[in-house]
């Protein structure tokens, strides 16, 4: 077996257009799905390689042409679905955690909040009753109120 993607990718490229089956032996580098089944395809100086990894159902899509390729270099991308969902990090959220969103009920914002924009408001509706807008110190003393 091929020990780097570049090898496998290389001999892909040497037989043509097919069907393949990844072959990944011990210590080898490559990042295909070992034993995934794939599709080669090959359009001029143009190829891509759909990897599929028979065990998960996710997908990897390797890309290039012959240039890049004799140079080392090609693209990859690992699709993202129902069998691989991105984590936080995948999508630039890695420094996002759980508790840094004010929840819809019930919950408390320690830090200030800002709106800006040409004309800002705040609404505050009441299924019934009043509704009040209250003001308070950090000793929980009530400094002001709003009815309405």
């Amino acid at each position: 077996g091929k020990m780097s993607d570049v090898e496998i990718l290389k001999a892909l490229r040497d037989k043509g257009g097919h069907f393949w089956r990844g072959d990944k032996p011990p210590g080898s580098t490559a990042t295909i799905y070992s034993h995934g089944s794939g599709i080669f395809s090959r359009c001029g100086d143009t190829w891509s390689a759909i990897n599929i990894d028979y065990s998960t159902a996710k997908i990897k899509i390797y890309a290039g042409n012959d240039a890049r390729l004799n140079n080392g270099t090609f693209s990859v991308n690992e699709l993202y679905g129902s069998a691989n969902k991105p984590s936080k990090s995948d999508v630039g959220l890695g420094n996002v955690t759980n508790d840094a969103q004010v929840k819809k009920t019930g919950d408390t914002m320690t830090g200030d909040l800002t709106i800006k924009k040409g004309t800002p408001s705040v609404f505050l509706r009441a299924d019934s009753g009043v509704t009040a807008l209250r003001f308070y110190t950090g000793d929980n003393t009530e400094r002001g109120i709003i009815y309405a």
